[in-house]
């Protein structure tokens, strides 16, 4: 009988390891595994689009439904018990890529819905045919109240208008292909236009189409604010970015108008006030060569500082944002801590730089320490509080790491740090030594471009846009301020006509998925080196969020640098109106 029951147990072991096999290997049909490249290539994008907003919580989980296993969920996110997953179908990664070169862009427009859904808090089951998916799979009960058509159609709307400017803000040409994107997911899963509980084909496309013009109406103002940032018109970059951070809370443009108000500020101080180059600034040069953009908004004493309080005051409310966004993002702690040093509070910038560099230290994927520009400012406020010596560890990591105009502020640190008997000999005052070492320094290294070579985007130069027609927007207003930005429809680059009180900008600028290539044979994709090599070294350099600017005066051109990568380009002309 003892032996029986041995018996019985080792076959009762054995069917249960059966069982277990059969399941491991069910579930490994049923998902493919993360290492495969279709799920590392998506995972990526989701990666990407996640962290345009969403930093402190983490990336939804991803789980990518293998064509073997019949399952047709198509794309969907599922909230339950504090767990939220991405379900994406295998078939669908290969429907986008028929959509050839934008296969990644399609692609981007799935999983940017889907991510919306998420980071709009939508509950339960939502995303692209939510309703396909079995209510009792995957852990998802049988009793889940079910949103309205109606109700579930304004959250597509949402998740359609949050996912299309994540995945555009995220480096992804999304919202001309949406609307494609949805009918030939109608067409390859065979679905009827009508869908119990969901809305009809008509109603989806046409929605998707109505939030895709509102993105393509929010996209030239990204440039045009950008364009005013590095042309130093900071009031009206302001009324672009402000404009833009009404619709979508995003910490890059509140960044950017954060910034953009702190160098308007600097702009308005006298520059025997300010003579380090702070790395906020565009163009610090030009400041302390004395070319300050003017302002509008106030003429006497009493208003200029007034408008600078406000200025920096504007600053720190869009900063602290960023910060509470994303308590680890570099470029806000540095802006923030330009700031306070601007207003005399150099103990606390010092304070936001050392709060930076011990989150950066405790980063198990930093890598490279604390930034250059961050050693620069942090290097400024010592040397303001007099604190000389560890301001000159600061200055020399700075130009060691080729923070922003490192060699000038490095210089001018020994400048200021000199003894009393070198300074009796040294008989140049501190302006006339500013003035010389910027216009010795200050030479523009790039190379000439030819009248022969001239830069054209789709066979247009940006001056034969002053013949184009354009049809203009509703004006961007703030307070006493107008922003006019006009755009003409093209294909594959935007034309932007941007009016202010005294000029009219041009813009051409190649989008995302441009395939053509500037003079010199250089294209979306090709590396920062052979740039260099072609156009030589820029006029200036300003370094944004999670990009560069190099901007070229004699080609009138400026080249968007990210990941040692040419991101895209703008060719510019300025008409001065009487």
């Amino acid at each position: 009988m003892k032996n029986m029951f041995n018996y019985l147990r080792i076959f009762i072991s054995y069917l249960c390891l059966e069982v277990l096999t059969l399941t491991t290997v069910f579930s490994q049909e049923l998902l493919l595994p993360t290492h495969h490249y279709k799920y590392q290539l998506t995972h990526s994008i989701c990666e990407k689009i996640a962290r345009v907003r969403d930093f402190e919580r983490p990336i939804p989980e991803l789980k990518m439904f293998s064509t073997k296993s019949k399952t047709q969920v198509i794309a969907q996110f599922v909230a339950l018990d504090r767990t939220q997953v991405i379900y994406v179908d295998e078939k669908l990664y290969d429907i986008c890529t028929k959509f050839g070169a934008d296969s990644l862009n399609a692609l981007a427009c799935i999983i940017g819905h889907e991510l919306a859904h998420y980071t709009q808090n939508h509950q339960f089951r939502e995303g692209f045919f939510a309703g396909l998916m079995p209510s009792n799979s995957f852990g998802v009960p049988k009793n889940m109240r079910k949103s309205s058509k109606e109700h579930k159609l304004k959250l597509e709307e949402e998740a359609d208008y949050y996912g299309l400017l994540q995945g555009y803000l995220a480096g992804f040409d999304t919202y001309r292909l949406l609307p494609k994107v949805l009918s030939k997911i109608y067409e390859e899963y065979k679905l009827n236009e009508s869908l119990d509980g969901y809305p009809t084909k008509i109603e989806r496309i046409s929605s998707a189409e109505l939030t895709a013009k509102e993105i393509k109406e929010l996209v030239p103002v990204f440039h045009a604010g950008k364009y005013l940032y590095l042309s130093k018109n900071y009031e009206d970059a302001m009324v672009c970015f402000e404009h833009i951070n009404n619709s979508f809370t995003d910490r890059d443009i509140a960044n950017n108008l954060g910034v953009s108000a702190l160098a308007q500020a600097i702009s308005l101080m006298n520059k025997e006030d300010v003579y380090f180059a702070y790395p906020c600034e565009f163009d610090a040069a030009g400041r302390l060569l004395g070319s300050n953009p003017r302002s509008l908004t106030g003429d006497t004493k009493k208003d200029k500082k007034q408008q600078i309080k406000d200025l920096l005051k504007k600053a720190q409310q869009n900063l602290e944002q960023v910060i509470k966004m994303d308590k680890s993002y570099a470029s806000a702690h540095i802006n923030l801590a330009c700031k306070y040093s601007l207003e005399g509070n150099h103990a606390f910038a010092i304070g936001l730089i050392n709060d930076l560099e011990t989150k950066i230290a405790d980063n198990p994927m930093s890598k490279d320490g604390l930034p250059a520009n961050a050693h620069l400012i942090r290097g400024i406020a010592f040397a303001k509080n007099n604190q000389l010596d560890q301001a000159k560890a600061d200055f020399e990591a700075a130009n060691q790491k080729e923070a922003y105009m490192a060699d000038y502020n490095l210089a001018l640190y020994h400048k200021l740090n000199q003894s009393f008997f070198e300074k009796l000999l040294d008989m140049s005052n501190l302006s006339e030594w500013v003035t010389d070492f910027m216009a010795e320094n200050k030479k523009d290294k790039s190379k000439f471009v030819s009248a022969n070579n001239v830069e054209k985007i789709n066979q247009l130069t940006a001056q034969q846009l002053v013949k184009e027609q354009f049809v203009e927007n509703t004006p961007i207003q703030s307070k006493e301020r107008a922003v006019h930005i006009a755009t003409s429809n093209s294909a594959g680059f935007d034309k932007i006509k941007i009016r202010l009180y005294d000029k009219n900008i041009y813009l051409l600028v190649a989008g995302l998925s441009y395939k053509g290539k500037t003079s010199q044979g250089l294209s979306i994709g090709s590396d920062k080196e052979k740039l260099i090599a072609a156009y030589g070294n820029p006029s200036y350099i300003k370094a944004g969020s999670n990009a560069e600017f190099y901007f070229y005066e004699k080609a009138k051109m400026i080249v968007e640098v990210s990941e040692g990568k040419i991101k895209n380009w703008t060719l510019y002309y300025i008409e001065i109106r009487n």
